[in-house]
């Protein structure tokens, strides 16, 4: 056995010697295959982390009708409170909202602010925050539905959650994964 294993390295190193073109590329083409596919599935595996720990602060904004009724309030309130779905629920009456507006405006627009005709452009709203975060394309469905069904209730005129760039950043993850599980399989 022993004789066996010392043939085999006296095979490799001739191999080496006459052919170390050869040698190196295949080892350079090994090499760098396998860095890419670990690059890309390291990439992709931070880039879910980030999706997930970004989703724990994903806010649900139902913007309500401008003649929305305190009782329509209060229902929706108890409706908000009450479901185990979320974690808080903010009511952001519209004078706090054009507060808000002028207190973040007011090194860009000061003379704007300072306008007397200056109306108040902002409904009133609810800041609602999920108790489940997103982590997964699963759960982008879940939020999508969740703020559908929000827009059917009565008195809420618009729902935004972000959207477009959670349902792009989500399937631009799910895709860079999937990928490189095909080449880390090939």
């Amino acid at each position: 056995m022993a004789s066996s294993i010392k043939d085999d390295l006296k095979s490799f190193c001739r191999s080496w010697v006459h052919h170390t073109g050869m040698q190196l590329a295949t080892l350079t083409v090994l090499a760098s295959t396998f860095t890419v596919v670990v690059f890309v599935l390291s990439l992709s595996l931070n880039l879910r982390r980030i999706l997930a720990s970004w989703g724990d602060g994903v806010q649900i904004t139902a913007y309500l009708h401008d003649d929305v009724s305190n009782e329509t309030i209060q229902k929706l309130k108890t409706h908000f409170k009450t479901s185990k779905e979320f974690r808080e629920v903010i009511y952001i009456p519209r004078e706090k909202a054009t507060e808000n507006f002028r207190a973040q405006m007011a090194n860009y627009a000061p003379d704007l602010l300072a306008d007397a005709d200056f109306a108040n452009p902002f409904p009133a709203s609810f800041r609602i925050v999920l108790n489940k975060g997103i982590a997964t394309d699963k759960d982008v469905t879940v939020l999508e539905e969740t703020a559908a069904n929000i827009k059917k209730l009565d008195g809420v005129e618009d729902v935004s959650y972000g959207q477009s760039w959670i349902h792009n950043y989500s399937s631009f993850v799910s895709t860079l994964y999937a990928s490189s599980g095909v080449m880390a399989l090939v």
